[in-house]
Order: C-alpha cells, then structure tokens, then sequence
C-alpha cells in the first residue's frame, strides 16, 4: 500500500525525520516499508500493512500515529471517530434507506447536500491524488477518494436529482438478482451474481456496494445536489462479488479486510466539511441506520507481567505514555495496574499480552538486552514405539521391502470388496474415496503393488501406521504385501519366510503360524484365500499370544477390484511387536562340542498340528534337543484318511559335553513313549 510523505507528516504536529529515516523506523516498529519513491515534491512509501492491523492502517492517518508514536512527536487533534450521534435515523425529509439484511450491511450513513458546485480540485488535492496513483475527475469524487485514502473509510457519492422517488428518494441496500445489469463508472457493463451486495432504488442497480458505482446516478458537470454515502459492508461478501465480478478497487480493498462501523459517521462528518469547503455544498442533517455509541473494551496489564513478558525494566509512566500515543485511553487503576481503554480501531488488542506487545514494539526489542533464559533443561521422555519403529522400517528395507504411505481412509467401493462390516465412518468426508477410517492399512498397499506391476514383474511393499475399529480404537499396524504378475509358488510360503527373517532381526523368537483361520468370526480376515492362511503367534501353544495374520488375497476381491497378479499380505499389531521387541535377552555363545542329529517319522491325525508334536518332542527332550525340523510330510494313499505322517531332524548337543549314544537312546525311549501315549504311532 502507498502513502504519502507529506500527507503522513500533515497529520503530526511537528517535522517527522527525512523519508528514508522514517522509513527505517516505521520498519523497526511497526511494518515493513518496502520502498521509498521521490514523486514531484513528496516521498511515496510502500508500506506491507499486516492483515490484524488493516482496520486502521491502510489509512494517512493511522500511519501518522504510527510515526508520531515511534518517534516521540504528538499527533496533531483529528475529529473523534466515536463522536455525537446524528439526531436522525434511518430517513430523513427527502431521503430514505432500506437495508434488506443488517449481517451484510451493519451500518449505513448518508447525507444530502445541496447547491454544490462541480468543478475541478484544488491542486492540492490532485497533486496528493496523482501521487498517490489515482486519477482525479472532479471536486465530489476526489474529495470522497482523499477522504478515504485519510481515514481508511470508502465513500460513495450519488446525483441526488438522478435518482428517481420525486421529492423523496429512496436508497435499497439489497442482494442482486441473478443477472441483473449494471454499467459501471469505467463504462463496464456486468451481470451480477446473486451473491453480489447493491446499491439500488426501484428503477434498478446504481452501484455495486463498497466496489464500484454506476453511470445512472454519476456525479457530472450538471450535478447541484448529492447524495453522500458511508457505509459498513461485510468484507466476506465484497470479498466474493470483488473475484465473481473482477473488479478490484482501493474501496473494495479496505472492505475485503475489514473497516470498523464507527469510522462510517466520522468519515462521511469529513468528507462532508471537505465538500463544503472545495464546492460550496450545503451539509443536511446525517442519516444513519444503526446509530451506535462503541463503548471500547477495557482491559487491565500489570507491570510485574509486562517487565516479565518483555524482559526489560520498563516503567508504568512510559508504557501509559506509548500506549496513549497510539490510541488507547489509559488510567492507572492502582500502583501495579493499568486500566486501558481499547479504541475501536483497534480489535486485534484483546489480551494484556497484546498491550505488552505494543509497548515492547515501540520501546523497539533492540533496545532489550539479550539475556539467557533460566530454565531447567530436561530431555523428553523416550519414545520406544517411535525409535523401533526406525529400527523395524531399516530392517523391513534390509530384507528388500519399499515403504509407502497411504491414505487412512477407505471408500464404499473398497469396503464392500474387502467385505468389511461396521467402520467408522466420517460424518464430513472429503470425498466419496474417503468414506471411513481403514481397519487394515493392506487395501490400499495392495492397490499401490497393482500400480507398480505395471512396471515390475514383482514387487514387496510395507507401511507401518494407524488402523481404526470400533468402539472408537486406534493402534498401530505394520503391513506387508509382496505381488507378481504371475508365478508358480504360492505367495503365502515367500511371505511366511519374509515375516520370520523381520521378526528374528528384532530379536523375537517362538515364532509360529496357526492355519486355525477358518470363520470370520475367528480372524476377521475373510478376504485372505480359505487355505492359505494363518494367524501369526509367539511363544508355547497353550499361552500363546496373536501377533497378526498371514495369507494370500482371495481371487474373489481380485476380480471385483479388477486388480491383475497375485498378492500375499501380512498384517502386525506394531505396539506388541515392540513389546516382545523390548524384552531382555541374554546372549548364549555357540556350543563347541559335536551335535548328533536323529530322525523320526511320527504317524498322527490329518488335523494335528506340527508345532504341537515339535513342542511334545522339545519337552521330552528338554536343554538337550537344540532343534528340531520338518523335513517331510506325507498324507497319500497308502496312510488311512484321517492320518498324515510327519517326518523330523532331532538335533541334540550340549554345552559342557560331548553326548553320548546312551544318553541319545534313552531321550529317543522316551520320545517314543511319549508318542505312543499321545495316541500317535511311530513310523520304522
């Protein structure tokens, strides 16, 4: 925003220092001034007015309290903005003003002026125009637009005698109709949109309200009576006719952030004596639609807690007398608190910290010595889920898997396929995509392995983040999906080996894996194929704890996502992965002496499972078995039905001794025993 030198310093009772000085200071006080310009006989300053400082600053004269404020100079007495309030109302003899909705136009002001005399401005007030960039036309609009470019407040003015009604005219504050037509002062012709605030009579639109007027009613060589405006318009809405139109002005600008309703009378007061002055109008009494007398808000700020919050020793005197410079109504209501006054051109002031903040910036923080804090110095608390979760994404890479990151969310679509029952679902989705919180980070991680097989023949993805279910719970999964486009093995056997080698290099051990998944009920995993697929446990059969599941992806949600290739996906609970990750180890180095292997081929029901017959054989065993494998298993023709035969390498080894044949007898007997009491039959 530009300003002028002079027209800043006309506002401030004594010299203010050389452009570029003031420049500095206002830049180390207030805002940032991005250039200084020599324009004829002034100084223009390019000022970044910050958003929470529009209302008042995007004015000559808030600038000016600005200036006098840093450099100690007084601001020379402007008219209250908060002042008398007009004897009328909302009409007045020959004038009326309708608004149709008060939450779009919260205050509107208007007077009559009679027996003006258009012409030309003083060059005084063109010369502060042109600088200023803009065009002066004549005495009623330049004065209007000075007026403005001072106190921050658009104005409008109207051809009294062009406005239809008779003797008593009327001024309707209303919505446009959908298309209506307007012709602008540039000679524009627009059709609004509904959403566009007017300003209009009963013959149609004559100005787009706080943007732009209209030709109907321009003041012109042949004007003698006007109609002043000064109104208060939502800045939302200016904000959304301003882009559907495309039209963007100095008016519209200081709407879109906000004017205060009180300037709206002290600026149609000034324009008004302006007027008076430069075309010998005669000033009307003033309407106003929503008279208000703006009591400011109070509030209180302690000494102890400003020297506090700013660090530096800084008095009650000093500190009343800034805040008095720019505005605000001070008195001491005891030794150690001040009762401030906010005025109404200053909402963004609603805290003591606010008023600190104001005190410290024109006291300037380079004037406060820098000061090492005082504190206690504590690291935080150690986050082990986020440390292992490094360590389990390092180790996943190491085996050859590539992270991803996916949405937390699932559609309609991916339920259904997936054959999901009750999710969580989004009372506000961004969309249709992301209509639920995912139970299972694997539907999306199976879409992103599709996407890749286009470009590779397999693919191994995971990611490691928050599943959701009902009632309203929340916890960490790591997913893994491994895909090919097509292959011989199954996918569930390479997986298996994947979670295993990623479960030992976290030091988890008694791995095993129940093919027990049969219902829903049970898994809650319906979309993996019936008979590749299993839950994922560790430790003994009988105390055994879920870890997570395993298996292929059903053929049947393949086809109705449409995805092509085949996919293995593995889902762990992250938070009992870190848990068994956490446990303590201690490390037992390799025996040196011999180890003896012995084989043995048990005969046992087809519904038995191989880890319970291992776990049997370790028990019988005890510290001696170091191992025990599955080298074979058989369940043909030449077995009875509900029997299969499973084939072991026992492997036995001391850590003091070396075994004998005796002792490696006399486990086997016992073994043996052990299988014939169990029901099962020894195969020879």
């Amino acid at each position: 925003m530009k300003f002028s030198y002079n027209l800043i310093q006309s506002h401030v009772a004594k010299s203010l220092p050389p452009a570029e000085k003031l420049a500095e200071l206002l830049t180390m006080h207030s805002f940032e001034v991005e250039g200084v310009e020599k324009v004829k006989d002034d100084y223009i300053l390019t000022i970044d007015i910050l958003p929470n400082r529009a209302h008042d600053c995007l004015s000559h004269i808030g600038i000016a309290r600005e200036a006098a404020a840093v450099t100690g100079l007084a601001l020379k007495q402007i008219p209250s903005i908060v002042g008398k309030l007009p004897s009328s109302s909302k009409s007045l003899k020959n004038l009326e003003v309708k608004v149709e909705d008060i939450n779009l136009c919260s205050r509107y002001t208007a007077m009559v002026m009679a027996d003006v005399e258009v012409g030309p401005s003083p060059q005084w007030l063109r010369n502060y125009l042109e600088v200023l960039g803009m065009r002066p036309i004549n005495n009623i609009v330049d004065a209007a637009n000075f007026v403005m470019l001072e106190t921050g407040q658009p104005l409008h003015a109207f051809d009294f005698d062009k406005l239809s009604g008779g003797d008593k005219k009327t001024l309707i504050v209303r919505s446009a109709k959908n298309g209506e037509p307007i012709t602008t002062l540039d000679n524009q012709a627009l059709l609004l949109p509904e959403s566009a605030l007017v300003i209009a009579n009963e013959e149609g639109v004559l100005a787009v309200a706080g943007i732009k007027g209209g030709k109907k009613a321009e003041i012109d060589g042949g004007t003698h009576n006007i109609v002043l405006e000064s109104a208060n318009f939502d800045s939302a809405s200016i904000r959304k006719t301003s882009r559907a139109t495309g039209i963007s002005t100095d008016a519209s600008y200081r709407f879109e952030h906000t004017v205060p309703p009180a300037f709206a009378l002290w600026a149609l007061e000034q324009v008004a004596d302006l007027i008076t002055d430069i075309a010998k109008g005669k000033k009307g009494p003033i309407l106003d639609t929503a008279p208000q007398n703006v009591r400011p808000r109070t509030v209180a700020m302690s000494e102890a807690r400003m020297q506090s919050l700013l660090g530096a020793d800084i008095k009650f005197a000093q500190a009343a007398e800034t805040l008095k410079k720019l505005g605000f109504d001070v008195e001491k209501r005891n030794a150690q608190v001040l009762k401030v006054g906010v005025p109404v051109f200053r909402p963004d002031v609603e805290l003591e910290a606010d008023l600190i903040e104001e005190v410290g910036r024109i006291y300037g923080y380079e004037n406060i010595k820098a000061q090492v804090p005082i504190a206690e110095l504590a690291l935080p608390p150690k986050n082990e889920e986020h440390d292992w979760e490094k360590i389990a994404k390092n180790n996943i890479r190491g085996i050859g898997a590539v992270e991803v990151y996916t949405y937390s969310f699932i559609s309609d679509r991916q339920k259904a396929a997936w054959g999901y029952g009750d999710l969580i679902e989004l009372e506000n989705p961004m969309s249709a995509e992301f209509a639920y919180l995912r139970p299972s980070i694997v539907p999306h991680i199976v879409e992103a392995a599709e996407g890749n097989l286009r470009y590779f023949s397999s693919v191994r993805l995971f990611e490691i983040g928050k599943v959701f279910e009902l009632p309203f719970k929340e916890h960490s999964a790591l997913a893994m999906v491994i895909a090919s486009r097509a292959t011989q093995e199954p996918q569930f056997f390479e997986l298996k080996g994947i979670v295993m080698a990623f479960l030992e290099s976290l030091g988890i051990s008694d791995v095993w894996f129940d093919d027990a998944l049969k219902t829903k009920e049970e898994s809650g995993v319906e979309f993996l194929h019936p008979a590749r697929r299993a839950q994922i446990k560790v430790g003994p059969v009988d105390g055994s704890e879920v870890i997570g599941w395993i298996g292929e992806v059903h053929p049947r949600v393949l086809s109705d996502l449409k995805l092509k290739g085949e996919y293995g996906a593995a889902e762990l609970d992250f938070y009992k992965i870190v848990k068994l990750a956490q446990e303590e180890r201690v490390y037992t180095p390799p025996s040196k002496y011999p180890a003896v292997v012995r084989d043995i081929a048990v005969l046992v029901p087809r519904q038995s499972k191989v880890e319970w017959v291992i776990q049997k054989i370790e028990a019988i065993g005890g510290a001696l078995v170091q191992d025990i494998d599955l080298f074979d298993m058989y369940e043909g023709e030449h077995l009875d039905n509900p029997t299969k035969s499973l084939a072991f390498h026992i492997v036995f080894q001391s850590d003091d001794r070396t075994l004998t044949s005796e002792e490696i007898d006399d486990i086997m007997a016992k073994i043996y025993y052990m299988v014939e009491g169990e029901g099962w039959e020894v195969r020879k």
